[in-house]
This record gives structure tokens, C-alpha cells and sequence, in this order.
């Protein structure tokens, strides 16, 4: 027994103390492996403990108020006061407020009714409805508890001013919230979870794919043989997404087909449209990866900063939280991102049937984008060589 802790000893001092000291002091002395090993989690537990909320808040609602009598009025002021519903606007038929739905602006819509105020007045039960959007279930879920809550609570207020007792207003509520789920009526899960997955796969292929191809051309020594070329920068750079277009859109059709067979999601939209949309997104993430690209010197260096780029993408999108429940300044930053214009256009193709003109803002955004981050990275390369 005392031989072997006398060979642990020796083996520990003359053979892992050298190589350990001499890695402590390449990794002191490596500012950037510093900065990630010691800024980088508290700026991550910072950034998104800040904006990830559980919460379900200040969810985008339309109201379409068709008594416009104080007792209305009171019922909107109550709606938002629960913190749960953001009144984005007014609408003036049934139509506008499903419009609102299938194009994303809201996911809930009040339709308070011509008779409501009168109904209260009178002594009948009076109701007002709620649509909701069940493409995100979870939301959906919370939504209707706090519409019938809320609809519990009015009536608590109206038995008191009637003068009734508990026993009658357990027998009929006088005020009676009516929830309606759209789209996801069954509020399945994987119905709201499967079309994000859909864009975060086609995220995690292409982007590391990407990200690695001009440093693995630098360490190999391919470089200088392309630079030797008659090719421009941008004709360099185009030409290396090509291959990864093709290939992040064979990706995609392939995970579609998985969420139609496996998981039994139906796409109520265009299929075309999606096609439409997973190229505008390519475009975005291989310009991102393109950009990191050409900024980083090895392949390490690169996989570290396409994590960074993943890890927002997925937590700040909307594929989990919603955005309405984030602080501004956290919902600022997720439209900059193209991964939530993806997401919800893929929802509102597959879910609600959404058209090409009613997502015309997030295609708009993402050829933005796409352009902005390709101009980046060919604009980098072009500093790189020069």
C-alpha cells in the first residue's frame, strides 16, 4: 500500500504537475480562452435569466367591441389589468379579429357582444368570447384559465351590486367568459413545438457546416490556392454557400416529412411557401456562418462562436418563451435575430394557413437580414485578404 501512493506521488509530481502547470500558465496567458472561461457564464446567466419568463404576460390581443357601454369598457379595463392581455388594437368585425390571428399580429381576440352591457342590466347571464391562438399551446392553456377567471371574478362584482347570495351565483354566473381555441384546438404539443425544431435542426447543420469552411481551407493550406484564382471575394464566398443551400434544403424537406409521418403534424399552408422561407433563412445563417468564418482562425475558435450564435437563436426566438412575456430591451435584441422570423412563419404556414402577403413584414425582414450578414461576411474576407 505505501508503494503505490509512493508511485502516485511520483507519478502525480513528474508527470501531471509539469503538463498541468504548463497548460495553466498557455491558458493565463491565452486572453481569449480568459474572457470565455471567466466572463462568458456570467454574461450568459445575466443576459438570459433577464429575458427567459416562464410568465405568460402581455399577450397580443384585438378587441372587437360591438356593445361600446361603459359595462364594455370596464371589461377591457379589467382585461388588461390582469397583465395577461396586451390590447395591440381595436377591430370592427369577427373577420379582422381572425385576420389578426392567422397573420401572427395577435394571439388572442375578445369579442365582447351587442348585448352585454344590457344582459348585465337585466339580470341574464352575459358572456363575451375569447379566441385563441393554440398554435402555441402552453399560452393558449394559460389564456383560457385567465379568461374564465377573470370572467369568474366580474361576476363576483355583479352578484355583490345585484344583491345576490353565493347560492345563486355558483347555480349561473352572471358574467361568463367563452374560450375558443383555433388552429390547435386539441392543444397538442407537438403541434406547437415540432415547427420550431424544424428551423433550429436546419440552424445547427448549416451554421457549423458553414462556420468551418474557410478555416478548415486556412489550416489545411487550400487558401492561397483559391486566392491564387482569378475569383473575386464575393464570387469565393457565394460560391462556398451554394453547396450548403442545396444541402440545408434537402435537410429541411427531410425533417418535414418526419413531422407529417412520425409526429402526425398537418401543414394547412403552402409548401411552397415553406421552401420560400427555409431558403430566405439559409441565406441568414450562412451569412452568419460565413462571417464567423472569416473572423476565426481555427476551428475551436469557430465552434465557440457559432455556440454563442445558437444559443440566442434558441432561447430568444420564440421557439420556448414567448417574446411578449420578455423585457423590451430582450425583445429588441430577438427581432434581430432571423430565427424568430422563421419560427413564426413556419407556425403561421403549417398551423394556421397563413399566405405569403399576410407574412410579407417577416420575408421582408429576413431578406434584411440575409443581405446584411452576407455584405458582413464578404466585406470581412475582403479585409482579411487585404
Amino acid at each position: 500500500m505505501i508503494n503505490f501512493f509512493e508511485r502516485l506521488k511520483e507519478w502525480t509530481v513528474n508527470q501531471v504537475w509539469p503538463v498541468a502547470y504548463k497548460e495553466f500558465v498557455h491558458m493565463i496567458n491565452d486572453a481569449s480562452t480568459l474572457r470565455i472561461a471567466l466572463l462568458l457564464p456570467t454574461f450568459q446567466l445575466i443576459f438570459f435569466g433577464y429575458a427567459i419568463n416562464l410568465d405568460v404576460t402581455n399577450i397580443a390581443t384585438v378587441i372587437y367591441n360591438q356593445d361600446r357601454r361603459p359595462a364594455s369598457y370596464e371589461l377591457v379595463h379589467k382585461l388588461v389589468a390582469t397583465s395577461y392581455f396586451n390590447i395591440k388594437e381595436e377591430v370592427f368585425s369577427k373577420d379582422d379579429a381572425l385576420a389578426a390571428i392567422r397573420r401572427g399580429k395577435a394571439q388572442v381576440a375578445v369579442i365582447i357582444p351587442p348585448d352585454y352591457a344590457t344582459n348585465i342590466d337585466f339580470g341574464r347571464q352575459a358572456t363575451f368570447q375569447v379566441l385563441v391562438d393554440g398554435s402555441q399551446s402552453s399560452i393558449a392553456t394559460q389564456v383560457m384559465a385567465a379568461a374564465v377567471q377573470l370572467g369568474g371574478k366580474i361576476s363576483q362584482d355583479v352578484a355583490s351590486k345585484r344583491q345576490l347570495g353565493a347560492s345563486s351565483v355558483s347555480r349561473k354566473n352572471p358574467v361568463e367568459a367563452k374560450p375558443h381555441v383555433l388552429y390547435n384546438p386539441d392543444l397538442i404539443t407537438a403541434r406547437f413545438t415540432i415547427p420550431g425544431l424544424l428551423a433550429i435542426v436546419l440552424l445547427n447543420v448549416t451554421l457549423f457546416l458553414t462556420t468551418f469552411s474557410l478555416v478548415k481551407e486556412r489550416e489545411q493550406g487550400t487558401m492561397d490556392q483559391l486566392l491564387v484564382t482569378p475569383l473575386q471575394p464575393s464570387g469565393l464566398l457565394v460560391g462556398k454557400m451554394v453547396p450548403y443551400v442545396g444541402l440545408g434544403l434537402f435537410d429541411f424537406n427531410l425533417v418535414v416529412v418526419a413531422m407529417i409521418a412520425i409526429f402526425k403534424v398537418p401543414i394547412h399552408g403552402s409548401f411552397f411557401l415553406m421552401q420560400v422561407f427555409a431558403l430566405l433563412f439559409l441565406i441568414s445563417v450562412l451569412g452568419t456562418g460565413l462571417l464567423i468564418s472569416t473572423r476565426s482562425q481555427t476551428q475551436m475558435g469557430a465552434a465557440q462562436t457559432a455556440g454563442l450564435v445558437v444559443l440566442p437563436s434558441i432561447l430568444l426566438s420564440g421557439f420556448v418563451f414567448s417574446i411578449d412575456a420578455m423585457p423590451p430591451i430582450m425583445q429588441f435584441f430577438s427581432y434581430l435575430i432571423p430565427t424568430t422570423y422563421f419560427i413564426s412563419s413556419l407556425r403561421a404556414i403549417i398551423l394556421r394557413g397563413a399566405s405569403f402577403f399576410e407574412l410579407l413584414p417577416a420575408t421582408g425582414m429576413l431578406l434584411l437580414l440575409g443581405f446584411i450578414l452576407v455584405s458582413a461576411a464578404i466585406k470581412s474576407f475582403k479585409r482579411k485578404l487585404g
